[in-house]
């Protein structure tokens, strides 16, 4: 089965070629074809593979708020505001509140890890404070949605999700638009 903008342009093909080769014959098929050609181009761009990559994306990041991120969210904005209660757990409140934007919206993004002692140092407090339960949290929440096939791959992302909440600090959240090279 041709798609419309091919069938188009094979149909101006034959007509040109049966036609009698004049100048209005010329230019009424220069015309044709460049309006075949703006319509491929277009259908093209519409539906070509990375907007279709963007638009399963998004909705996936759609279903996983409705199925889950919602409530994955407001756990991160729950540690990150008792973390801003305190002076010295202003910087973990912050990181929060931005794995809180990873958490409502997963699709799209990875983490990438780097290495620093300092890190370390606040992800061994992290995890003894916040760390374990949004963990855990997220865990029970992957085992849950891969129980059915449809939701083996927001299942993937809390697993991600319980990853990050183990060791959150010395992690980026980077889309995977963005070039990274490790």
């Amino acid at each position: 089965m041709k798609s419309a903008p091919l069938s188009l342009v094979s149909s101006l093909y034959h007509e040109t070629v049966s036609s009698s080769f004049n100048e209005s014959a010329t230019l009424q098929y220069c015309l044709k074809q460049k309006e075949a050609f703006m319509i491929y181009l277009l259908t093209c761009i519409i539906f070509n593979e990375e907007s279709r990559g963007t638009r399963m994306k998004t909705l996936g990041n759609i279903l996983w708020f409705i199925f889950g991120g919602f409530f994955g969210g407001l756990s991160w904005l729950f540690a990150g505001v008792i973390w801003c209660i305190t002076i010295i757990g202003i910087p973990i409140g912050l990181q929060c509140f931005k794995l809180a934007g990873l958490s409502f919206w997963p699709f799209k993004k990875r983490v990438v890890y780097s290495d620093s002692g300092v890190s370390l140092v606040v992800n061994i407090i992290w995890l003894i404070i916040s760390g374990l339960p949004l963990a855990i949290g997220h865990c029970i929440s992957g085992l849950l949605l891969c129980l059915t096939i449809i939701g083996i791959p927001f299942g993937q992302q809390s697993f991600k999700l319980a990853k990050l909440a183990l060791m959150p600090f010395g992690a980026r959240v980077v889309s995977t638009n963005d070039f990274y090279f490790e």
